[in-house]
């Protein structure tokens, strides 16, 4: 009886590093985010940023489309209008926010990131299967072109990966001209992503 209780034992402390150390396909779900009760009781912006960390364990695990997707629904996503810029909102979010950190460290990020960014439309994703957040869809549009032209995602991106982006963003800058949701700053962001990937 003592040697089968110290066989189980053994075979749990091998069996428990395997099912902690499992990847994450799933997105992650922010337990706490604007419209939350426990949101409604943080007070400094300090503290809102801490409560949209992804705990270190959760973070390393993800595979590269779930922290995409994750990045994407990402509740602080419309700071980035916060600023003269949607760049400056860019880069001061990327110092607030640990996913965008880990996604800049994701060599296939860009890929991901280009697929996702085909399946746009002008009211939301052509796509219903993608299950990402639509809310503020014209902001969360530039967001999905901010992210793109970065340099970690711009020196992942073959030539003719790039080339065959610049006629979706021409596509989409069409999209955005039609319609009357997108304001001049939308096209800025399109404008932007079709001159960074042709120079």
């Amino acid at each position: 009886m003592k040697r089968m209780k110290l066989i189980f034992f053994v075979c749990s402390l091998l069996i428990i590093p395997c099912v902690k150390g499992q990847v994450i396909s799933q997105t992650y779900d922010f337990p706490i985010k604007p419209g939350t009760t426990e949101w409604s009781g943080l007070v400094t912006e300090s503290e809102r940023f801490n409560a949209m960390q992804i705990p270190d364990d959760i973070l390393s695990r993800l595979t590269t489309l779930a922290l995409v997707k994750t990045c994407l629904n990402f509740p602080a996503f419309g700071y980035i209008t916060a600023y003269e810029n949607s760049q400056t909102g860019f880069v001061i979010l990327a110092t607030k926010f640990n996913g965008l950190k880990e996604l800049a460290n994701r060599p296939n990020a860009a890929r991901h990131l280009i697929n996702i960014y085909k399946e746009t439309g002008e009211t939301g994703f052509l796509s219903p299967n993608l299950h990402l957040d639509e809310k503020y869809w014209t902001i969360k549009f530039n967001w999905i072109e901010i992210l793109l032209t970065q340099n970690k995602m711009l020196s992942s991106i073959s030539n003719e990966d790039k080339k065959n982006l610049l006629i979706i963003c021409q596509d989409k800058f069409k999209i955005k001209q039609i319609s009357e949701d997108f304001s001049l700053d939308g096209l800025k962001s399109t404008a932007f992503l079709m001159v960074t990937f042709n120079s």
